[in-house]
């Protein structure tokens, strides 16, 4: 007799180019199909990524919503979780969250559960209160992508230990090329390309880059810099206008490219010389095994989160956040230095073989089962 497949839904606010969303892609199209059947919910419009669920045949219903909360947003989710009874439901960021967990509820969803990714800088007041006293009420699991993340759900939203398993995130390494930089003398190029990935808000802490880049433009006049990445509907601290004043000041138009939100990546990657992430926090920081994968050389601010997989600086040069003038150091030290970009590129692209996205998924299978049980 045929095992009955376990059918989950997931909640989520759009279908962007954003870390979670590639992730949400890349777990499910990994998934062992013939025990699970995926199906996802978009709150808002769809994105760049609806192409790619459409290809990898994953049911998605694009809700549209234009305003900031709605009561007939709950409902629209409320009918599709009644109508499709998953015996699972997975939310996503905080919209996903907030909509997910109480529609689910309402639908009568025996098992509810979440993957995280937050920590307390992106948090507001209001949100950690919904949270905290009713939100994390309802969930049953948490998938956590790093234990910085679980200590903070422990220590500030009080979830209890046993109700977080850590997942570290993963990427699908077949859509990267190895392009083995190291391999030239950057100084000897037309171009050195230092670029990110980044939605452009002040977490990512691109400002500091900027400046960073500007004080390294006379000693190296063939310096680019390649900004990927746009600014997400909703957010409020204007840094997209900021960054582009911030060029305009340097002088620096002709020198940094913003390229807005691209489901290219691997092909901007595999065309850069040093990535750099200068987030002043993260959840985990995926865009750093993305650049691995791409055989890239890699600075990023020092944080737990990334500590957690780049040690001894084997694989990784780390710099202070909110300090240009240590993130221009490092730049310039690695532009110096053909041996040591040849050591850490091969350490990095060791590395992320740990992170290859099967077994992520297969972990992700094993927690759903878990949950059923």
């Amino acid at each position: 007799m045929q095992k009955k497949i376990i059918k989950i839904i997931h909640v989520i606010i759009n279908l962007e180019s954003g870390g979670a969303e590639r992730h949400l892609l890349d777990v499910i199209s990994h998934s062992n199909r013939s025990k699970f059947e995926h199906q996802v919910i978009v709150l808002k419009e769809a994105g760049l990524l609806q192409v790619e669920f459409k290809k990898k045949k994953i049911k998605t219903y694009i809700l549209g919503q234009k305003t900031k909360a709605s009561l007939s947003l709950l409902l629209k989710v409320t009918k599709i979780l009644k109508r499709e009874q998953p015996q699972i439901v997975m939310t996503h960021l905080f919209g996903g969250h907030l909509y997910g967990r109480l529609a689910a509820k309402l639908a009568g969803i025996k098992h509810i559960t979440a993957v995280e990714d937050v920590i307390h800088q992106r948090e507001t007041k209001i949100r950690l209160f919904i949270k905290k006293h009713i939100l994390n009420k309802i969930v049953d699991k948490i998938a956590s992508m790093s234990f910085e993340v679980k200590d903070w759900l422990i220590k500030h939203e009080n979830i209890k230990s046993e109700k977080i398993k850590v997942i570290h995130n993963g990427i699908n390494l077949g859509r990267f090329k190895d392009k083995k930089p190291y391999l030239k003398v950057l100084t000897d190029k037309k171009e050195i390309i230092i670029g990110t990935v980044a939605i452009l808000k002040r977490q990512k802490g691109l400002r500091y880059l900027i400046e960073a880049f500007n004080s390294l433009k006379n000693d190296f006049p063939n310096l680019r810099l390649w900004l990927v990445g746009g600014a997400r509907q909703g957010l409020v601290d204007n840094e997209e206008e900021y960054l582009k004043n911030q060029v305009k000041k340097y002088k620096l138009s002709q020198k940094v490219v913003f390229f807005g939100d691209r489901s290219d990546i691997p092909d901007l990657l595999n065309k850069m010389d040093i990535f750099v992430l200068p987030s002043l926090f993260e959840g985990f920081g995926i865009v750093i095994l993305e650049a691995w994968a791409s055989g890239l050389p890699v600075i990023a601010s020092k944080l737990r989160c990334i500590e957690e997989y780049a040690t001894n600086q084997k694989n990784i040069l780390f710099t202070e956040p909110k300090d240009p003038k240590d993130l221009q150091a490092k730049i310039q030290r690695l532009i110096q230095n053909d041996e040591l970009r040849k050591k850490m590129t091969k350490n990095g692209n060791l590395e992320v073989k740990k992170f290859d996205i099967k077994k992520t998924a297969q972990k992700y299978d094993q927690f759903f089962i878990k949950l059923l049980t």
